[in-house]
């Protein structure tokens, strides 16, 4: 949660109007700071994780809604899995 509000900090401060060169400074030490790229790098690698996850879920979504459809179409008690006219 505190990376996130960290995050949305940064955003805002490159947003904002400032002073000339602020902005260049903070941009400067983002992309120079080991800790800060360490910081990037491990949040586009859970952001990757998590994008996997959702195709995932998206595609397990969309089995589970094909199966279910078939079930309550299948005949009771016929085991022939038929539809009914």
């Amino acid at each position: 949660m505190v990376a996130i509000l960290f995050e949305v900090a940064v955003f805002l401060l490159l947003n904002l109007p400032t002073p000339t060169g602020f902005k260049g400074k903070i941009a400067r030490f983002i992309e120079n700071n080991r800790r800060s790229q360490m910081f990037l790098l491990a949040h586009l690698l859970i952001f990757l994780l998590a994008a996997v996850m959702w195709v995932d879920c998206n595609r397990m979504e969309d089995k589970y809604r094909t199966e279910r459809t078939i079930i309550s179409e299948a005949v009771p008690g016929t085991g022939t899995g038929s539809t009914i006219a």
